[in-house]
């Protein structure tokens, strides 16, 4: 069953989901991210909410606890609309 994971992110990183250009985050896997699961983005600036937020779906978990002392992993993905969009073509 797929997850939802709330999760902050900054307005120039934001900006870059928004506008397709980012397709990945380098996380701290604290969380049991899987494929599948949506990531909620939320924009943070200042310590506070803007209000702007879209959620995109994992495609891809890359950990890379081999590389650091503390477990993170790569998370791809593809924004939600895209996703569905792609999906609607194939029907």
């Amino acid at each position: 069953m797929p997850v939802t994971h709330d999760l902050k992110i900054l307005p120039e990183y934001f900006a870059a989901v928004m506008d397709g250009s980012k397709r990945a985050e380098f996380r701290r896997f604290d969380r049991d991210f899987k494929v599948g699961d949506l990531l909620w983005l939320h924009e943070y600036k200042d310590g506070e909410f803007t209000g702007a937020s879209d959620s995109v779906l994992i495609t891809h978990v890359l950990p890379i606890h081999h590389l650091c002392a503390d477990a993170y992993a790569m998370l791809s993905f593809a924004r939600w609309s895209e996703t569905l969009d792609a999906w609607e073509h194939t029907l």
